[in-house]
């Protein structure tokens, strides 16, 4: 349910990619058509800014909490992060590596032990996703403010 795209208004330059971690429908609304919006509607306006306000404070909120603490401490908090109903499409190693600012060994190892400990399960219907242990992740984790926005 959550827009996507609204920084197109901010920029001139569409080169800007959008890759979601889970599955996702797109609706496309033109940009002429909430650009006309903004001018003729104040709460338009006002939701557009309001959201691309929020989305840069989100956005820095996830950078502090997946570029902060030790290699499983950022995992595990992108784990929770990104997981819905307990289960999460894990990414492959090189794009989990980027996310949370670490070699794609370092990261290949950490869901290596994660593995082992059990804190995260490959799902036997949906071979892509994994179940998670959101206590054994929490403990490793830390900070419990950033441990969920899924």
């Amino acid at each position: 349910g959550d827009p996507i795209g609204l920084e197109m208004l901010a920029v001139t330059d569409p080169s800007l990619v959008i890759e979601t971690i889970a599955p996702s429908v797109i609706k496309r609304i033109p940009i002429q058509r909430i650009r006309l919006a903004q001018q003729n509607d104040a709460r338009t306006q006002s939701a557009v800014t309001s959201l691309l306000a929020s989305e840069v404070m989100d956005g820095q909120q996830l950078k502090i909490s997946f570029g902060t603490g030790s290699a499983m401490r950022r995992i595990c908090r992108f784990l929770l992060w990104s997981a819905h109903n307990d289960l999460v499409s894990l990414p492959n190693r090189e794009k989990l590596g980027n996310i949370v600012a670490t070699t794609t060994e370092t990261a290949s190892r950490m869901i290596a032990n994660l593995r082992r400990e059990g804190a995260i399960v490959r799902n036997p219907r949906m071979p892509s996703t994994m179940r998670i242990d959101r206590d054994k992740l929490c403990k490793v984790a830390g900070d419990p403010q950033q441990q969920s926005a899924a």
